[in-house]
């Protein structure tokens, strides 16, 4: 520089805050962006499951993600009470179900495939750049998938069931 000229730059702090952040940021997005689409797909399956009491369909849900530094996981399912009632009854395929079908996991799964990775990717993203995560304060638990639509809605993520 040349003699007489200062120069001081402020805000160094402030960035190595910010960019100390970015991979637990990018962890939240990720496991908000799967726990959306893995909440799409929960949804699907409800629509598809054989129906008596409502019990098992009750039981369906998607827990907030396990983040770690390697792993960003989401459960998808159906359990409780019902879980031993639920195997049999996604597993038969020859029952006649009159609400209902066999498979009703597994189809919806079967159908998002192709345009999981790219759903997943979209949220996250979006979520990234809000600054939002997967947690309870943003996205409440199943199996209250009403709820979770709410949440959704009022983060404009949009997209919802497809």
């Amino acid at each position: 520089m040349p003699p007489g000229i200062k120069m001081k730059i402020t805000g160094n702090e402030k960035i190595l805050v910010n960019l100390k952040k970015v991979p637990s940021r990018l962890g939240e997005a990720l496991g908000g962006g799967l726990y959306l689409e893995a909440s799409n797909i929960m949804t699907d399956s409800k629509k598809q499951s054989p129906v008596d009491l409502g019990t098992m369909k009750a039981s369906g849900y998607v827990t907030l993600p396990e983040i770690t530094l390697s792993n960003v996981k989401v459960e998808m399912g159906y359990g409780g009470p019902s879980a031993d009632y639920v195997v049999v009854q996604h597993e038969h395929t020859e029952f006649n179900h009159e609400v209902g079908k066999a498979k009703f996991l597994e189809d919806p799964m079967y159908a998002h495939r192709f345009r999981f990775s790219k759903k997943v990717t979209n949220y996250a993203k979006r979520l990234f750049d809000m600054n939002k995560g997967a947690s309870k304060s943003s996205f409440p638990e199943n199996p209250n998938i009403n709820a979770a639509k709410k949440a959704i809605k009022k983060l404009k993520i949009g997209g919802w069931g497809g």
